[in-house]
């Protein structure tokens, strides 16, 4: 009878272990144009011929593992003390509000955008341009300093509100592909759905997690895009080629005036028929 219990209680375990890992996803999007949907997000490659330092792209957070590579990173954006492979300085690692993040649409459905410019060397042809992003957890809070770093369940403790995880429905994994060998121009737009992230925009922090491997010894930097004269957040999935739902043109205030002034009119002269 215990022998019979130990092999149910064993196979009960390879189950739900074979169950966990058969829904895994591992979704390349390595190469030029790459792009997929992983866990209820979409991740696109490009192309952006202009550079992340011209004043659309402002880091977050800057993670970066020292040693030889490959290598294992992970890192956290944060006012308070940096921790795991987070790197300063604090221009380039630091607290993220909601309203500094650019919203998009796919099919009428609201997006955040975050930008990723990779450090990795080599080329397209070289083994040392991958990183694999093997987790990315999402967090509220009402504050920007918080700096835990113990974990419960794979999930970081003590960063507010937990509201997206790559890995929560399996272990899964984003190949990516550093194309233009360093740093110096976005490589990827990473969309997460907009619901679960709500609270007052102007006082709501945002802190993202994430962790990595088979990084090399050069630094990877999380941003957002923004209008590099007002400073406002603006997308930049249309530069690139990201196929989301064309913005509402304003119809011009001259237009509106016009049409409002031709229907006084027709109104009068009908009157003055009558």
């Amino acid at each position: 009878m215990k022998t019979y219990n130990l092999l149910l209680g064993v196979g009960a375990i390879v189950f739900v272990w074979a169950s966990t890992n058969a829904l895994a996803t591992t979704l390349d999007v390595s190469g030029s144009g790459a792009s997929g949907v992983i866990n209820v997000s979409k991740i696109f490659h490009i192309d952006l011929d202009e550079s992340s330092g011209t004043g659309v792209f402002t880091p977050f957070v800057r993670i970066q593992a020292h040693g030889n590579d490959p290598l294992d990173q992970e890192g956290y954006n944060t006012d308070g003390t940096l921790r795991f492979d987070t790197q300063p300085p604090i221009n380039f690692s630091h607290s993220l509000l909601l309203n500094e993040i650019p919203v998009v649409k796919f099919g009428g459905i609201s997006f955040l955008e975050f930008a990723l410019d990779m450090g990795e060397a080599g080329n397209d042809t070289s083994e040392d341009h991958f990183l694999d992003l093997t987790d990315g957890q999402f967090f509220l809070a009402s504050t920007g300093n918080l700096s835990p770093d113990t974990f419960t369940s794979g999930v970081l403790d003590g960063l507010g509100s937990h509201v997206y995880r790559l890995d929560s429905n399996a272990d899964n994994k984003i190949i990516l592909g550093d194309l233009t060998s360093g740093n110096g121009r976005m490589d990827y737009l990473w969309y997460i759905p907009a619901a679960s992230f709500v609270g007052d925009p102007n006082t709501t922090f945002v802190y993202f997690y994430s962790s990595y491997k088979r990084a090399g010894d050069g630094f990877d930097e999380w941003g957002t895009c923004k209008d590099k004269d007002t400073g406002d957040p603006v997308p930049c999935a249309g530069r690139a080629g990201v196929p989301i739902d064309p913005v509402p043109t304003p119809e011009p205030s001259s237009i509106i005036l016009l049409g409002s002034g031709l229907l006084a009119l027709a109104r009068a002269t009908r009157k003055k028929r009558d």
